[in-house]
């Protein structure tokens, strides 16, 4: 198997984090948040109902390297890329990586749209919540500006949620969201900043150890570095207030410096825009500082590929484009295989998944053939 041209990718650099307490550490990247929740998506069957519209993260700027919501980037650069072969483990394949995790719960939904007289592409991606690119992609619109009366239209803002487990935070890096879940329901989405390029946020397991209020910044030796090449006025320490760019509340994380804190520039949330520290906005921190203990745990998600299973047995996918680490067809065949999911699977529609890397998710269930009775 070849790799997937253009790829998608990973990223494992780490940079140092600012702390309250001024220790350097391994900064972690963020998320952003999404209304309209269902812990468990419904069978997949398109409705002409409208729904409820997703928020999008704010774009990002020139100096982060992702868009803040998946989709952006559409193309993955995977043209004439083989089919996927889910043939069992050979000596070849001797090393296989392990089974990609079977997620449960799904945001958002699927739906058909009948385009009436003068509606746009845009005006129909706002209503419901989903971007231009996307909805033009999907549903093969070369000219978004021209859209037939009763045309059919094919729109979706459904994501897998990464959870693992009933209780706790998943920051999922790949959407820039922070999903909080309890006894299995997700109650509640907020948006965040993340980290910018260089300065990535490390995925893993960890759990609250600490918080503190109108926490002191004590810079470190990196973003002093990084202040004195752009120019800037070199801090060492910067006192709670208004130019603290903790904000009011800092949740320490279990990974030496990596915390979950607010901002003093709101405008940031959504974008990949950090040092690497997960960035909310003031009201979202100062509930989750309120009603979030310690030992709570916190997975940081930054896979870009993922599988669900729905209530009715259907096999979703959720593909992203990112820019770092390349995974070949190979690779994701074998995680399926692990799973036992080969035989469930549908090669062309995860093969179009990966291409389009919609990030939305999308039905790879493989149908079964229908028999006939004999007269």
């Amino acid at each position: 198997m070849g790799i997937l041209g253009g790829g998608i990718l990973f990223s494992a650099a780490f940079c140092l984090a600012a702390t309250p307490d001024g220790a350097a550490a391994p900064q972690t990247r963020a998320v952003a948040a999404l209304p309209d929740v269902s812990t468990q998506a419904p069978a997949l069957k398109p409705a002409e109902a409208s729904v409820p519209a997703v928020v999008p993260a704010a774009a990002d700027d020139a100096s982060a390297t992702k868009a803040a919501l998946p989709g952006a980037n559409p193309a993955t650069g995977l043209d004439a890329v083989p089919a996927l072969d889910l043939a069992p483990e050979t000596a070849a394949t001797k090393s296989a990586p392990k089974a990609i995790p079977v997620y449960e719960r799904i945001t958002g939904k699927e739906a058909v749209h009948v385009v009436s007289a003068g509606e746009t592409l845009a005006l129909i991606a706002k209503r419901f919540g989903t971007r231009v690119k996307l909805a033009a992609s999907m549903n093969s619109i070369s000219d978004p500006s021209r859209l037939k009366l009763g045309q059919r239209l094919l729109l979706s803002n459904r994501r897998i949620i990464p959870a693992e487990w009933p209780d706790g935070l998943v920051v999922d890096l790949a959407v820039l969201a922070l999903y909080w879940i309890h006894d299995g329901e997700v109650i509640a989405m907020f948006p965040v900043a993340a980290g910018r390029e260089n300065w990535e946020t490390p995925a893993g397991q960890y759990t609250i150890t600490g918080r503190r209020r109108d926490p002191t910044w004590r810079v470190p030796l990196s973003i002093q570095h990084e202040m004195k090449e752009k120019g800037e006025t070199v801090k060492t320490k910067v006192p709670p207030g208004p130019d603290n760019p903790l904000g009011k509340y800092w949740l320490q994380l279990s990974h030496g410096g990596i915390g979950i804190h607010g901002t003093n520039a709101p405008w940031t949330v959504g974008r990949y825009a950090t040092h690497g520290c997960i960035r909310l906005r003031e009201a979202d921190i100062e509930r989750l500082f309120n009603e979030i203990r310690n030992g709570t745990r916190v997975a940081i998600v930054d896979d870009p590929i993922r599988i669900a299973r729905l209530p009715d047995g259907h096999l979703m996918l959720e593909a992203h484009s990112t820019t770092k680490k390349k995974v070949s067809i190979a690779t994701l065949a074998q995680r399926l295989q692990q799973a036992g999911l080969a035989d469930e699977i549908d090669s062309k529609r995860v093969q179009q998944a990966l291409r389009e890397g919609w990030g939305v998710a999308v039905d790879v269930t493989r149908k079964k053939p229908q028999v006939q009775a004999s007269r």
